[in-house]
């Protein structure tokens, strides 16, 4: 089918911690994290062990059919090889991953698990439980027939400073797809992305 492509985990690398895009899907980890284990907002019973040592620079994206971002990894590695051999184990799971949605704001977003770590975080907020339930359900059967990235694509801080953005250099780059358009350090194009292997 034209426009439809095969679900592809790529691996973004940055190049300081400090860079602003970095720096906020790491809030997005911490909120999420929070969420989940606090009672008075949480909407899901399983205990969650969130990771602690998110100190590397290597975060994990499920592209979709068509080659938009999906979800991220719930941790970020500090190499390229625990990355790929993490993905690789969540695209082996398969249906053994679970569901779990969580307050964001006014709505509602999600994350997959595996045997109680979380694997997988979305990157939209929803307006209603059901539409983020569907999101989750599609991401499952999405990271179950992806390929895997060979190599990373580099995010280097040049034009953009690791605390500021130079509008220059800057794409726009909505965090969560809500329409809220931000300055952000630089993405990639879908069509500079590796083809990517199984495994």
């Amino acid at each position: 089918m034209t426009g439809s492509y095969t679900p592809l985990v790529t691996f973004l690398e940055f190049t300081d911690s400090r860079q602003l895009m970095l720096r906020r899907f790491a809030g997005q980890l911490a909120r999420l994290s929070v969420a989940e284990t606090d009672p008075a907002v949480r909407a899901s019973a399983d205990s969650i062990f969130w990771p602690l040592d998110n100190q590397g620079l290597i975060v994990g994206r499920l592209l979709g059919l068509n080659r938009r971002e999906v979800a991220r990894t719930a941790r970020i590695f500090s190499t390229l090889e625990k990355a790929r051999r993490t993905t690789s184990a969540l695209i082996a799971a398969g249906d053994r991953l679970t569901m779990h949605l969580a307050r964001s704001g006014t709505g509602f977003t999600w994350f997959l698990s595996l045997y109680g770590a979380p694997a997988l975080v979305g990157v939209q907020r929803f307006e209603t439980e059901e539409e983020a339930r569907d999101s989750a359900a599609l991401a499952r059967r999405q990271v179950a027939a992806a390929l895997v990235s060979a190599s990373s694509r580099k995010l280097h801080v040049a034009g953009t400073g690791p605390l500021s953005i130079d509008a220059r250099g800057a794409h726009r780059f909505s965090f969560s797809h809500s329409g809220d358009p931000r300055l952000e350090n630089e993405v990639p194009a879908s069509n500079q992305l590796d083809t990517g292997t199984r495994g």
